[in-house]
């Protein structure tokens, strides 16, 4: 998982992030997602032929427009509830454990092979994994083959973490490179900073705790209401070793 390409396809829009060896290589946004796709192309509960091709169509321009020369990425790591979806669908209907979160490209097109006409029993195993997404799954799906398609891309793994957990280990290594820099994070009661760091071009970092909350910096950016403080200007230059 060190190589590939993350996939945060989420109702209004798509995020996609190449990376080699855990480093970013090209990010961008596509303003396609599950729920703006079905509101735009599908007429009733599931889509048609047609609209299926349209649906297909609207995700190919959209990398043609701002990933024309993607690198190939033979492993696709998902993020979001689309991805998570289609896990689940895959678990039901291939009799998987219930837990599993990885998904290949084949069984990705059996899938929507077998709900290009939803009957009676995809509608129920629908219903009884995904309820809340009964009428964007498909699009979510021909959304997530068409990128897989584009990138050569062969398995999918949706990942067990999103946005807010990866907030939070910024958070806490900043924690924990500010202690290695200043030696200690005393909490102090709230007044005053903990400790200020300097950087290059005149930037410095300055954390501030609040009584009874644990001392945290916070790297590229603010985070003013969430208990840590981080104030004035911040660089990564401030904290060398993140």
């Amino acid at each position: 998982l060190y190589t590939g390409l993350l996939v945060d396809l989420g109702g209004g829009s798509t995020e996609l992030v190449s990376y080699r060896n855990r480093a970013i290589q090209s990010a961008c946004s596509l303003s396609v997602g599950s729920l703006s796709l079905f509101s735009k192309y599908v007429s009733k509960l599931h889509p048609t032929k047609e609209e299926r091709r349209a649906i297909r169509r609207a995700v190919e321009e959209q990398l043609e427009q701002f990933v024309p020369q993607h690198p190939p990425a033979r492993h696709i790591c998902g993020v979001g509830g689309t991805v998570r979806a289609a896990c689940k669908v895959a678990n039901a209907m291939f009799d998987r454990p219930a837990g599993d979160r990885s998904l290949d490209r084949d069984e990705l097109k059996e899938m929507l092979q077998r709900l290009k006409k939803p009957g009676r029993d995809e509608l129920r195993l629908l219903l009884k994994t995904v309820p809340d997404r009964i009428h964007t799954i498909i699009p979510g799906l021909l959304a997530l083959d068409t990128i897989a398609k584009a990138y050569g891309a062969q398995t999918i793994t949706a990942s067990a973490c999103g946005v807010r957990e990866g907030y939070l280990l910024v958070v806490h290594e900043g924690a924990v490179a500010l202690q290695s820099l200043t030696g200690h994070l005393d909490p102090l009661g709230g007044e005053g900073p903990v400790a200020d760091v300097a950087g290059q071009d005149g930037h410095h970092l300055s954390v501030h705790q609040q009584a009874d909350l644990p001392a945290l910096a916070l790297v590229d950016g603010q985070a003013d209401g969430v208990g840590p403080h981080v104030r004035d200007s911040v660089d990564h230059n401030a904290v060398p070793s993140l």
